[in-house]
Formats: C-alpha cells, sequence, structure tokens
C-alpha cells in the first residue's frame, strides 16, 4: 500500500509537513516552504499498516496526526477503500455526484450523539485583534472565513479541546494569543460524536474522514492540492461531510483536530449556524491573553 509518505520504518510512516500550511514536503531538507513561503517544519508519525492474521487476514492503520483508525481491507468483511477512493477522484476531477450520494447514505445512518456534560473548549485569535473586539468575549468570526468543516461565509463557532494547539489551528508559531474559555452544554445540542472514542463508527463513514483529514487518498491521490489548481476550496471534501451532518438536523460535529501527533491528540468542536448564535450563553469569562511559555510540558 502506498502512502505517499518520506520514509517508511517498521510499519511508521515518517512525514517531514510544513509547520504553517502542513503540506508534506517532498525535499525535508529546504528551510523555505515552496507552497507557502514561510520557514518552520515538523514531524509527523503514524502506522501505516497492522497486520493480524488468525482465520481471517485484516489489515488496521491509524493516523499519526488524528488517531482515527480505519480498517483497509478485510478478508470476510471487504471494505469500500476503492469505492470511496473512487468517489473522491470522480467529485474531484468531473463533480461525479455519487461521492455526495454515498456520503448522504452513510450519514443518513449515524445515531451516536455527543452526551459528556459541561465539556471545556477554547477558541482563540492572535494578540494584534485586542484593539479590534467589541468586548471582552470572542464569539464566532462576523465573517466566517473557508474552513475545513465549513463553507464561506456560513455561520459556524470552532473550537478546541486543549489550548496547546490553539497555534497550530491558527498556524501561527510563538505568537500571544486572546483566548476564550467555553463551557459546552453539549446534551442541550445535537452533537454528532466522530471521535476515536466512538468506536461503532461505519467503517466507510471513517474512512472517508480519514481522508478529508488527510487530503488525500489511500493510494496517495492528493485531492486537496487538485481541487486548489481547479481555483477551488482545497476543504470541499471535508465540507461535504459537515453539510451532511448539518442537513440531518445535527447542531454540530465533535472530531479529531489534524495537527495531533503521536504523543498527544485533541479534538475540535464545530457548531452550526442555529447553536452558534447562542455562543454568548456558553462562555465561562472574559477572555484571557496567552503565550507558548504558559503550557505546562507533559
Amino acid at each position: 500500500m502506498n502512502y505517499d509518505s518520506s520514509i517508511v520504518i517498521n510499519n511508521l510512516f515518517v512525514d517531514t509537513v510544513c509547520f504553517q500550511c502542513q503540506r508534506r514536503l517532498e525535499n525535508p531538507n529546504i528551510q523555505t516552504c515552496p507552497y507557502c513561503g514561510q520557514m518552520g517544519k515538523e514531524i509527523q508519525l503514524g502506522i501505516a499498516e497492522n497486520i493480524e492474521t488468525q482465520d481471517n487476514s485484516a489489515g488496521q492503520g491509524t493516523a499519526g496526526i488524528t488517531n482515527r483508525s480505519v480498517t483497509f481491507f478485510d478478508t470476510e468483511n471487504p471494505t469500500d477503500v476503492q469505492k470511496i477512493t473512487d468517489c473522491v477522484k470522480g467529485y474531484v476531477t468531473n463533480g461525479n455526484c455519487e461521492l455526495n450520494n454515498t456520503i448522504g447514505s452513510l450519514v443518513s445512518n449515524f445515531i451516536t450523539r455527543l452526551n459528556d456534560e459541561g465539556m471545556i473548549f477554547y477558541r482563540a485569535l492572535p494578540g494584534n485583534f485586542k484593539g479590534e473586539l467589541l468586548s471582552r468575549y470572542i464569539g464566532p468570526a462576523p465573517v466566517p472565513e473557508d474552513g475545513r468543516y465549513n463553507k464561506k461565509t456560513a455561520q459556524c463557532l470552532y473550537l478546541t479541546s486543549d489550548k496547546q494547539f490553539l497555534w497550530k489551528e491558527l498556524k501561527l508559531s510563538n505568537t500571544k494569543l486572546l483566548v476564550q474559555k467555553y463551557i459546552i452544554p453539549t446534551r442541550k445540542y445535537k452533537i454528532a460524536n466522530l471521535s476515536v472514542a466512538n468506536n461503532s463508527i461505519n467503517n466507510s463513514l471513517a474512512l472517508s474522514f480519514w481522508m478529508a483529514e488527510s487530503g488525500k487518498t489511500l493510494s496517495g491521490y492528493d485531492f486537496e492540492t487538485e481541487l486548489e489548481l481547479q481555483g477551488k476550496s482545497k476543504y470541499l471534501i471535508s465540507q461535504l461531510l459537515s453539510s451532511h451532518f448539518k442537513e440531518n438536523g445535527w447542531d454540530g460535529i465533535y472530531f479529531p483536530g489534524v495537527h495531533g501527533s503521536p504523543k498527544k491528540y485533541y479534538n475540535n468542536l464545530i457548531l452550526f449556524s442555529a447553536a452558534a448564535t447562542q455562543w454568548r450563553q456558553m462562555v465561562d469569562s472574559e477572555y484571557f491573553e496567552m503565550s507558548v511559555n504558559d503550557i505546562p510540558e507533559d
């Protein structure tokens, strides 16, 4: 199986990616990213393949950045790896609607809600936004930008479960941040639990999220880059996933963040339009300022 990675050693894939745009660097020794022009690199590790052979043969993998696991193949219960891959390629190359139909069917059968009450999340802005805020509270962006799970101008509230990853979510390094703490009454809202803790996710749906989060198919087809070359949002696949949850009456989705590492993972929460408008009921207190040095070491 081709993981399109820089190195594969003892079932571990090792990728060198740009710290800012998170794109894989073909030459890990370069100092400046050829895509965004910024400096800074990081190493990402993950389990490439874990084969178990008993009465049947099955292959599973775990993404190093999200800890999401999927079954690549199972001789007794064939998976839809090729089907999902073909759907993604068809959607990107000619707008084939098969991917939309497939995801729509998978999402319509999803039932698992997030039920942990009073969960804590964070939202942040770069410190230089301080003079532009109208109050001491940070809510949804007044004019939303294109995001991994929201289309441009779609009202939403992005939150992160771990303060340590706020910088990577904002694609910043050591800039001081303005941080807003939220306490989410998750049982009040219908939030889809798509985290790795939910081990009942249909494997085809997990495969779809695996590809959406990595920006590539399992065979290495880089659909995010291809979409950008067409002048489209690179997030069209992941946005298609979230749009179906919204259309099926979900108030939000809880899913793995894409900047984790094999040592530590986190989750994001995005609340859609109706729930996002109630953000003032969820803020814990006024925002506070925070620097990287304020993060305790593990």
